[in-house]
């Protein structure tokens, strides 16, 4: 069991590593600096005009938007070089409910 623990942290950090080498290139191809900052903004924004105009299907965009910000947050949590263990775990946490997440 501890082995495969030991394992899979490998592997975590690995992906960490590619996602931050990843996102670097992006940002030198964007030249944009604050960039989650950015997207988180514009974001909020999308979802303030859906609830303002409420067309047809906006409960099911303003759903999306959310899971987007989520994974903005995730991403710029590992680009900050949080521990993904730590980002892992707290996404566990928060989706407790959801069968995905089943120990």
């Amino acid at each position: 069991m501890k082995k495969d623990l030991m394992k899979y942290e490998n592997e975590c950090r690995n992906m960490q590593e590619n996602i931050k080498t990843n996102l670097n290139k992006l940002e030198k191809i964007a030249l944009i600096t604050d960039s989650y900052e950015l997207i988180e903004e514009y974001l909020t924004n999308m979802i303030i005009n859906e609830r303002k105009e409420k067309k047809e299907g906006f409960q099911f965009r303003i759903g999306a938007y959310s899971e987007f910000q989520n994974n903005n947050e995730i991403i710029k949590q590992i680009y900050n070089h949080e521990n993904i263990l730590i980002v892992f775990e707290q996404i566990k946490n928060d989706n407790i409910n959801n069968e995905d997440f089943d120990d």
